[in-house]
């Protein structure tokens, strides 16, 4: 299979299976932003790796092969069972175990700390970047699951927790700001 086609060399259009779509078009913006999104959480993998935070590593490898799914089911390549409600769950019990680790927060968190919180923190902000993407093909007539917009807003909300963790587990602590 050749990576290339040559059939979006005018820049405007792209084959998706059997018709040209718009390379703005939404669904194609879903998906470029979940595959921006799982490149960054590569980063998080190795920074993670690096650190020695097994949770953070593992996680997110989980994750990476999750959002691939989530592509797929977008793109029309996998049926709407191919991301199951369990992921999300499991994500809430993560969440509430680095919770009980990291402590309650008493003031807001600023992304900073070390360098995987950091990663986590970009990561997170392309997660809520990906979410709108989503809603806005969806909104444009692209099929959608719920369970996909769960699952990411579930991520969003897993990729702060772990950021936490991350500065948690290397000493550093939130990096807090008062209004």
């Amino acid at each position: 299979m050749a990576i290339y086609t040559r059939e979006g060399d005018d820049g405007y259009a792209t084959d998706a299976r059997g018709r040209r779509l718009a390379k703005d078009d939404p669904q194609y913006e879903a998906l470029g932003s979940l595959d921006e999104l799982n490149a960054q959480l590569g980063m998080c993998v190795l920074s993670a790796e690096r650190e020695g935070l097994h949770t953070i590593h593992d996680a997110l490898e989980l994750v990476q092969a999750e959002l691939m799914s989530a592509g797929a089911i977008i793109a029309g390549l996998a049926a709407p069972g191919a991301l199951s409600a369990e992921p999300a769950e499991r994500m809430e019990t993560l969440i509430d175990q680095v919770w009980r680790r990291t402590g309650e927060l008493k003031q807001f968190v600023r992304p900073g700390g070390c360098e995987p919180a950091c990663r986590l923190h970009v990561a997170r902000t392309i997660c809520r970047r990906c979410e709108r993407a989503v809603v806005s093909a969806a909104n444009a007539g692209t099929d959608v699951p719920p369970i996909v917009l769960q699952y990411l807003n579930r991520l969003g909300d897993l990729l702060f927790a772990l950021a936490r963790l991350a500065n948690h587990e290397t000493g550093r602590g939130d990096v807090t700001w008062t209004p």
